[in-house]
């Protein structure tokens, strides 16, 4: 991790798998969304018309924000004085999020 630091590079790889590529149900991608760990990166697939992420993830983002988790890119940049990742998900932007 040294290298890829030095180099500018930051790492991440996710600690949930929400939705078990798209083929969970809409109880199984709801319990996953809600009992995930603070911090964690949550893979989900919301392409998938017959699985049920899209659809719990739609009704769900809001009200996890009102309760005061946070959403964010993978690709966005950092800010250098404090280091809090700036929100640039098209998704959620795309939800009113």
């Amino acid at each position: 991790m040294e290298i890829t630091h030095s180099h500018g590079i930051q790492l991440a790889g996710f600690a949930a798998n929400d939705d078990a590529g798209a083929t969970a149900t809409r109880a199984t991608v709801t319990y996953q969304l809600a009992t995930t760990s603070e911090g964690a990166i949550v893979l989900a697939h919301t392409n998938e018309p017959s699985g049920g992420t899209a659809v719990v993830m739609r009704a769900a983002l809001a009200s996890l924000r009102d309760k005061g988790t946070r959403f964010v890119h993978l690709g966005a940049q950092t800010c250098p004085s404090n280091r809090q990742v700036l929100h640039t998900c098209p998704y959620c932007c795309a939800l009113g999020i």
